[in-house]
């Protein structure tokens, strides 16, 4: 319907978003205790630990994984977290230290620009800030960000995990 408006979509009350969110951070460390290498379970569960404020505890997950060189979407995402919780103390120059490292890992960085671009601007340094902003608008949509990717849930490695899911049964 075009005429529906954002006050139309229903919204979750804070309280069931927190509940989803405790659980969500309950499942996914029970998920990195059976496979600690599971790199997504570890950029997971440090999104939700960022939205539920244990910004502490995001730090250890990060801090605590080492990427291999076939994880550059992984690594981009989680230098991504990095510059957030950076942004979050107010420290607008590990933020674009962050992003600067996300902006070398994949092709398209669009999200990491946006973000420095974010950083910049509340660094005052506006001029820098437009300059980032306008590459990552205007720059190339293929290969996609890997943020838009990794925001769509389990679709990209979907094959993997059945492959795996498979592999298992069959023992």
């Amino acid at each position: 319907n075009p005429r529906r408006t954002l006050s139309d979509i229903p919204a979750a009350r804070p309280a069931d978003l927190h509940a989803a969110l405790i659980a969500s951070r309950n499942y996914l460390r029970r998920s990195l205790e059976a496979d600690p290498a599971e790199s997504e379970a570890a950029l997971r569960l440090t999104r939700v630990l960022i939205e539920l404020g244990e910004l502490d505890a995001a730090r250890q997950v990060l801090a605590t994984r080492t990427w291999s060189r076939g994880e550059q979407a992984f690594e981009y995402l989680a230098r991504l977290f990095e510059g957030e919780l950076a942004e979050r103390q107010g420290d607008w120059s590990s933020a674009i230290a962050a992003y600067d490292r996300a902006i070398a890992l994949v092709p398209t960085p669009q999200s990491a620009l946006v973000a420095k671009a974010h950083a910049l601007h509340a660094a005052d340094r506006r001029a820098d800030a437009l300059q980032v902003a306008t590459r990552a608008l205007s720059g190339p949509d293929q290969p996609p960000d890997p943020w838009w990717v990794y925001s769509l849930g389990q679709a990209w490695r979907l094959t993997p995990y059945l492959r795996a899911a498979r592999a298992w049964i069959a023992r």
